[in-house]
């Protein structure tokens, strides 16, 4: 049973819409389980379109380490230079003020010196 592409795309993904009624189910290539509606097939540029899909997945998850590692180390390196900055450069709970935008610049600052590095070891790496 075909679905027409116009009613799919209306619809949105719809998974196990046609499970009972069609009961073949395509395992191409080791990557995914795939029903018939999806028009999928195992071609050298589909498996390599998942691949940079996947491979996109796991660079997203390293920026999110990285933006956590970020955060993390700035709030702590502020936190521990904050009673010695001026008090206009504290930050007072539940306001926004300077002391807000010098705790964004530690964490900002953190993220450079983590981009750099990596940087520079991809860099060494490769040369």
């Amino acid at each position: 049973m075909e679905c027409n592409a116009k009613i799919a795309a209306r619809a949105g993904p719809t998974p196990f819409r046609y499970l009972i009624s069609v009961a073949s189910v395509k395992v191409e290539v080791g990557i995914a389980a795939q029903f018939p509606y999806y028009r999928w097939e195992a071609s050298a540029a589909n498996v390599l379109r998942h691949r940079r899909q996947v491979k996109r997945l796991i660079v997203t998850a390293s920026r999110w380490i990285k933006y956590l590692v970020a955060i993390v180390l700035g709030q702590a390196v502020y936190f521990t230079v904050a009673p010695h900055l001026p008090p206009a450069a504290q930050h007072h709970y539940f306001k926004f003020d300077l002391g807000t935008i010098v705790d964004f610049w530690f964490c900002l600052f953190v993220y450079g010196i983590i981009e750099l590095a990596g940087f520079l070891w991809r860099r060494r790496r490769a040369g």
